[in-house]
């Protein structure tokens, strides 16, 4: 619906709220429907992006110009930071170029057959309606989400009956003579609404429908702040992370800032040019002039790359310049380091998420096998800084649990595809078996503490049972993580098998032995006699969910879950 009159009602605001609604809908929708639609593949490229910043930068910009967000780009960005899985110089490459590829959204806005795209709210929706095939209602959506923006722009349009209202010319007028409230006003709306590429959308709207109210000397303030306001990602992203992710935070930061002061100040160089509303609004008077909306858009695109060109020379002292001011302390280092998450991630791009993942996961097994490594050191030499060791080990081992299903849980299924979806089931399984496993540790090495301080040891043919236990549990998880890892199959099945031989001869253990002890004691078990049946249990647990873990792949998975689980999971795939 378009206006016919200036009489400024509460259907007029209406339709420009609407407007805008559809707008920021749109950028949002358009980004998850990308991610649906080329997700893996980005992600494939981005993380391979490591060792060149040259490349980095090229992949940031091309990352960012197709999925339409440069937010989604920093987040996933310090989630590999986080990760240790990126350097500090690579990741930083890859945050220049992102702000370079954020200015596409920019000159789409500014198509001038706009208003035809607005058509392609008919296309989409008709062929969403038509198909349940997830490939082409991918499609359906992208094309949705377009004639979303399109559509908000022509709604929007309406704004340009504002430029006869006083109040609205002084408002303009405002922003003309105080440009360091439109740097505050660009950067507190980018940064309450998560993307710059929108708000400056809306500002190329308002300037293109209201064209002599304001002159580029006040727009470019807005453009500058929206960008800094954008950096309000980078720093919740890293909230708790890193010290590298938080020295990334700082540095998007400290490049948009830097960037917003450097153009404020060729802003009032130039006023006698930018300030004069003729050059830019009359074409018949100027060569140079440019419909509104690309004239913003060029001004974005000029800006971001005059700051690539300026500080790419220079990433690596600055980098440097970074780690000066969040420095690593030498007391802070731990022996146990756990890789941090990010959910922003998962929600963002699970298939990278599913990658982080995996790796935590592999993390959390080689911590559970130095647990039972660690026991063996003290069943043979009971050493009490081996014992806190397993207890840290113990710790470690749940942090990562709760972080991993924190992490995972947080996931868009809908951009999962059957593959992933199957992966993703199969770590939750697996992570509650490996937190399992660590739990055990932690009770045998309580068991052994126990009889150090009763001074009760086992006598030496039955130490050197349980030692040997021990390795055998040391080997069956490695093996377990060898067939988590590869997926092999006929691994897999031997695991399984030896479960099972072995625990009919653990069970048989403790019967025995405490067969034996009572006759000897008259019915009354010692101390030592109880611990033994509990070492034994703790052990047979242990085999019993590395078994759990290989049934993953070696059986139908499904067919390992119970009633509730398996109805859980059915309906949660046909959800998304």
């Amino acid at each position: 619906m378009i206006l016919t009159n200036t009489n400024l009602d509460f259907s007029y605001w209406a339709i420009i709220i609407g407007g805008l609604g559809l707008f920021l809908f749109g950028i949002s929708f358009m980004s998850t429907s990308i991610k649906r639609i080329a997700g893996d593949k980005l992600k494939k490229i981005i993380t391979k992006c490591t060792n060149n910043k040259f490349l980095g930068l090229f992949v940031g910009c091309g990352f960012t110009a197709v999925i339409q967000s440069s937010s989604a780009t920093t987040a996933l960005t310090i989630g590999l930071v986080r990760a240790g899985l990126m350097t500090l110089v690579q990741a930083v490459a890859i945050i220049i170029g992102a702000n370079i590829g954020t200015t596409i959204t920019s000159f789409i806005i500014a198509i001038p057959f706009s208003s035809y795209l607005s058509l392609l709210l008919f296309i989409g929706a008709f062929i969403l309606l038509l198909t349940t095939r997830r490939k082409f209602r991918n499609i359906g959506d992208l094309l949705f989400s377009i004639g979303c923006i399109f559509f908000g722009l022509m709604l929007m349009s309406n704004l340009s009956y504002l430029a006869n209202e006083p109040a609205f010319m002084e408002l303009f007028k405002g922003l003309d003579s105080m440009p360091w409230l439109g740097l505050l006003v660009g950067t507190a709306t980018s940064a309450v609404i998560q993307s710059s590429a929108a708000v400056i959308g809306i500002m190329q709207g308002l300037y293109a429908a209201a064209p002599g109210a304001i002159s580029l000397f006040g727009v470019i303030p807005v453009i500058l702040g929206a960008n800094v306001g954008t950096t309000t990602t980078a720093l919740i992203s890293a909230i708790g992370g890193s010290k590298e992710s938080k020295r990334l935070a700082l540095f998007h930061v400290f490049f948009n800032v830097t960037g917003a002061l450097i153009f404020m100040g060729l802003n009032y160089a130039f006023e006698f040019w930018t300030g004069d509303i003729n050059n830019f609004v009359n074409s018949s008077t100027n060569t140079f002039y440019f419909d509104p909306m690309v004239t913003i858009a060029l001004f974005h695109l000029v800006f971001n790359v005059a700051m690539t060109v300026l500080v790419f020379p220079f990433i690596n002292p600055l980098c440097k310049l970074m780690t000066k001011i969040i420095p690593d302390k030498g007391n802070e280092k731990k022996p146990i380091e756990i890789k941090e998450l990010d959910n922003r991630v998962m929600r963002e791009f699970p298939s990278t998420g599913l990658y982080l993942a995996n790796e935590q996961l592999v993390q959390e097994f080689g911590l559970v096998i130095l647990q039972f490594k660690t026991i063996e050191n003290y069943i043979n030499k009971p050493v009490e800084e081996d014992a806190q060791y397993c207890h840290e080990l113990e710790d470690s081992i749940d942090k990562i649990d709760r972080q991993l299903n924190a992490f995972l849980l947080s996931a868009d299924k809908g951009l999962l595809n059957e593959v992933e979806f199957k992966t993703y089931s199969e770590m939750l399984r697996a992570g509650k078996d490996v937190e399992r496993i660590g739990d055990y540790g932690e009770s045998l090495i309580g068991y052994f503490e126990t009889m150090v301080e009763k001074k009760q040891p086992l006598d030496e043919k039955n130490l050197d049972l349980i030692n040997e236990i021990n390795i055998k549990a040391v080997t069956i998880v490695e093996k377990t993580k060898d067939v988590y890892v590869t997926g092999n199959i006929n691994e897999a099945l031997e695991i399984i098998k030896i479960r099972r031989t072995i625990i009919a001869q653990l069970e048989g253990l403790v019967t025995d032995h405490l067969n034996a002890s009572l006759e000897l004691q008259a019915g009354n078990p010692k101390f030592i006699d109880l611990v033994y049946a509990d070492l034994i249990g703790a052990y047979t647990r242990v085999f019993s969910h590395c078994s759990n873990i290989c049934k993953l792949f070696a059986n139908d998975k499904l067919s390992n879950l119970d009633n509730n689980e398996q109805e859980k999971f059915a309906k949660m795939k046909d959800r998304y």
